[in-house]
């Protein structure tokens, strides 16, 4: 909620900015404070921003899922020096409609309770609606220097939409609102009263922050574990896959050898407790 007040708010800013830029502001409260138009649309923006961070890099794996949080960390760093060009439309309306992409991609499912590839298909929807309602806005009311100008931000829209859909196939974008609380290999795990056991080889006084199995130590005969702990929404039920792979050294690639899944239930801060285990591995 918070953030999509942020959203709408963005939105606003937007408009009064283009509002002022053609002297059509003729209230005295605003006219007295329209210098600070700039500045609230960087608030907006930033919040926006620093949240998506914090948001998909709870969700990102040191893979090429870090892309995607890097350019928003990027455009996070960029904001702070936003206020000089704020009156480029065609950057504003890209960030803003990135933006509200990046909003609806982990706002719909929370919503839904649900998350595929359709769902992610539909905030890309709900995205391009929310930007063409507040572009149709700009036109009906000449907020926008021409038609020609009109069509080439929605260029721009579409080239950022294409681009974005890209990512999610190229699995460059975070599973959101999905994040890993805990995760790793084990020698054995078992379920008690007070929650999981987890068993592993004692770290040598070098390695005070070891909790797992890292390298494993495999002996003939052992079975190994792995156990993760994955956080979802209140309601969302979704599959998790444990992915086990062997390292061919002579093609060096790794070559998947079991995909085991279990399913998980959100509304567990500390995420939902599952683990797969391999006999002879």
């Amino acid at each position: 909620i918070i953030l999509l007040t942020y959203l709408l708010g963005l939105g606003v800013f937007i408009t009064l900015l283009h509002y002022a830029q053609q002297d059509r502001i003729k209230q005295p409260f605003f006219t007295r404070h329209q210098k600070w138009i700039p500045v609230a649309i960087q608030f907006f923006m930033g919040g926006l921003l620093s949240s998506y961070v914090v948001f998909y890099i709870q969700s990102a794996s040191f893979s090429q899922t870090w892309i995607f949080v890097s350019l928003l960390a990027v455009l996070l760093v960029a904001n702070e020096f936003l206020e000089k060009r704020v009156s480029n439309s065609y950057l504003l309306f890209g960030l803003y409609f990135f933006a509200a992409y990046s909003f609806f991609i982990f706002f719909i499912p929370v919503i839904l309770k649900l998350m595929n590839t359709w769902i992610f298909l539909l905030s890309g929807l709900a995205s391009l609606l929310f930007i063409s309602g507040l572009l149709f806005f700009f036109y009906k009311k000449s907020l926008l220097k021409s038609v020609r100008q009109l069509k080439e931000i929605c260029g721009i829209v579409g080239g950022i939409y294409l681009l974005i859909i890209l990512f999610y196939w190229a699995n460059f974008i975070p599973p959101v609102p999905l994040s890993l609380k805990t995760g790793g290999v084990f020698h054995h795990v078992s379920r008690t009263d007070d929650g999981y056991l987890l068993k592993y080889a004692q770290p040598t006084w070098y390695q005070p922050f070891k909790d797992s199995d890292n390298p494993v130590y495999y002996q003939k005969g052992d079975t190994t574990f792995c156990f993760t702990a994955v956080f979802a929404p209140t309601l969302m039920k979704k599959k998790i896959y444990h992915h086990w792979q062997w390292y061919n050294s002579k093609k060096e690639e790794w070559v998947q050898t079991d995909k085991l899944g279990f399913r998980i239930t959100g509304g567990r801060e500390g995420g939902y407790r599952g683990y797969t285990y391999k006999r002879h591995v």
